[in-house]
């Protein structure tokens, strides 16, 4: 498994309509408009694209409509924004027929922070449940990754192929 990801993907916006439903015309020009902005690729349902209130029908409806509207041109990176394993791997199962390239995947994150052995088990499940490489997204404040920890899960886990720094401090 490998990962060549390159030059500038931006996460994409999720417009919604007034009654709190997906904006499909308006998701679909976003990607459009980012396809014409020559980016190289794009990151579905990141903090940004709200994928930490999306259900997972909506998850799967806007990678399809993305995958649909790149046809191919560019990589799709599949943000997951979960607070359990299992919804991690319901999500990744969820797309893995499509061409996504990569999920950029958070810790879980929800009241208290794992320990590193928690958190190392949490990535490897994922992606032994996929044939999709892993991006960590280490974004979350109240847990976020140690250097160490993430040297080690992109050692020993060959489906972690990278690390997304949000938050600027690698301490």
């Amino acid at each position: 498994m490998s990962l060549d990801l390159v030059g500038i993907i931006p996460p994409v916006v999720t417009p919604f309509t007034a009654d709190g439903e997906i904006d499909e015309q308006a998701f679909r020009n976003v990607v459009r408009f980012n396809l014409k902005k020559k980016v190289h690729g794009v990151c579905i349902s990141g903090s940004s694209g709200e994928g930490h209130t999306l259900s997972i029908t909506e998850f799967k409806r806007l990678m399809r409509i993305c995958v649909e509207e790149v046809a191919g041109a560019i990589p799709v990176v599949a943000s997951i924004i979960v607070n359990s394993t299992r919804d991690a791997i319901a999500r990744a199962k969820a797309i893995a027929h499509l061409p996504v390239k990569a999920l950029q995947a958070t810790p879980v994150h929800y009241v208290f922070k794992p320990d590193d052995e928690a958190t190392f088990n949490h990535f490897k499940a994922q992606t032994e449940a996929v044939d999709i490489p892993v991006v960590i997204y280490n974004v979350v404040p109240w847990n976020y990754l140690s250097p160490a920890l993430l040297i080690r899960l992109l050692n020993e886990l060959p489906g972690v192929q990278g690390d997304k720094q949000s938050a600027g401090d690698l301490k």
